[in-house]
């Protein structure tokens, strides 16, 4: 009786107490959305953030690694979200290390497709290292030839090729320039050189796939799109080109497909419906 009666009091002090014997704390969350990501399990690795995050709201760097991961699978609305957070939060602790939040905030608002915000909101300041001027001068090239401002894009590409004209970014920039000049094969051939060495690139396989396109190169237009959707698996315009590149190659089962996936992450999404209405029309249904 004594016994039960000990064990019982140890319960309720730890209870009292608020001991995290039954629960597992923020960092814990963290250690383990980090495992996750490293193996690759980025859906799983989400959702012990989101874990993280509820036991401890203004966790800034929990919130930052979140922020990566959104951008890891193509979803820019919430990566901005959280980038955004995470700094606000960052801001308020003098002795923490601020986040480098100009690149990530950068792919976040190309990924939505906010090509304006992007160039007026996204600074090169001084203090970035080379590589992430160069990352960022590349996306804002992109934006600006997106904003129907090729002038401006051709002043970024002149800039990136005095100064590095082997990177990536460089060579991605003069694609791009080569694309709005109705140079296909020249921009495949640039493309080429950086999957090359980063095959993790998913701005480049997604441009390779536009030019493979263009040219009617459709079999290998596919290939690209599929490596995008690999790296990018929330991007809806990644998909959006699979699918016309299925059609394309008279493979609707591929495009049905891609319009389902589409569908499944942005129901309202009307690239979804655009392909469908092709694919009908290309069955005469």
């Amino acid at each position: 009786m004594a016994h039960r009666v000990f064990v019982s009091l140890i319960l309720v002090l730890m209870l009292v107490a608020g001991c995290d014997f039954f629960n597992k704390g923020a960092d814990e969350y963290l250690q383990q959305a980090r495992q996750l990501q490293a193996e690759g399990d980025l859906q799983a690795s989400i959702i012990e953030f989101k874990n993280a995050l509820q036991e401890e709201p203004e966790h800034a760097q929990a919130r930052w690694e979140l922020g990566l991961i959104y951008l890891q699978i193509g979803d820019g609305a919430s990566a901005e979200k959280e980038i955004k957070r995470a700094k606000s939060l960052n801001s308020r602790n003098p002795n923490a290390d601020s986040f480098p939040v100009e690149v990530p905030l950068a792919k976040a608002l190309m990924l939505q497709g906010e090509y304006r915000r992007l160039v007026d909101e996204v600074i090169v300041e001084p203090y970035l290292g080379p590589g992430e001027k160069y990352a960022l001068q590349a996306m804002r090239a992109k934006a600006f030839l997106m904003l129907n401002k090729p002038e401006k894009a051709r002043d970024i590409e002149s800039s990136l090729t005095q100064l590095a004209p082997e990177a990536n970014e460089t060579l991605l920039v003069q694609a791009y320039i080569k694309g709005i000049d109705q140079d296909p094969e020249a921009a495949t051939q640039l493309l080429q050189r950086v999957v090359e060495r980063d095959d993790s690139n998913s701005d480049a396989w997604l441009y390779l796939g536009e030019m493979e396109l263009a040219q009617g190169h459709f079999e290998l237009a596919m290939k690209a799109f599929r490596k995008a959707v690999e790296l990018t698996p929330y991007s809806t315009y990644a998909y959006y080109q699979l699918g016309l590149a299925a059609i394309s190659n008279k493979d609707m089962d591929q495009a049905s497909q891609s319009a389902q996936q589409i569908l499944k992450r942005a129901p309202k999404n009307p690239l979804a419906r655009q392909l469908q209405g092709l694919i009908h029309l290309e069955k005469n249904e």
